[in-house]
């Protein structure tokens, strides 16, 4: 995370980026796939107690290890996968930078608060 907050402040260059439906279908399922994989890997380890909001006082949720790591790793996947559709490295920045601040730098955290419970208690 902390490389993450470390990433440049920059605009993205490229005004319109072409998006295929199909590709969101396909990250979709892939994110599945990759998130079943992982949770047989992780058996036991995997599912934990969280809230949404620490500001708030609300009831926990349960989260999935192997769903933060898949989400992590298809949204730093996707947006590399811009360059491939022709725009600039910048571009890659924001939005790396953005998916970070608003999805998968929660996840982020919330898989690492895991591991430390992990490795305390085990």
């Amino acid at each position: 995370m902390k490389v993450a907050n470390r990433l440049p402040w920059v605009d993205p260059i490229t005004a319109d980026v072409e998006i295929n439906q199909n590709d969101i279908k396909s990250h979709a399922e892939e994110c599945v796939e990759l998130s079943v994989r992982l949770q047989k890997a992780f058996g036991n380890l995997d599912g934990y107690w969280d809230v949404f909001d620490q500001t708030r006082k609300e009831d926990p949720i349960n989260g999935s290890l192997a769903n933060d790591i898949a989400e992590i790793y298809m949204d730093l996947k996707e947006a590399l996968s811009l360059l491939g559709n022709g725009t600039n490295l910048n571009d890659v920045y924001w939005q790396w930078r953005f998916d970070f601040r608003s999805h998968w730098g929660r996840h982020a955290g919330s898989a690492l608060r895991l591991l430390l419970c992990i490795s305390d208690f085990g």
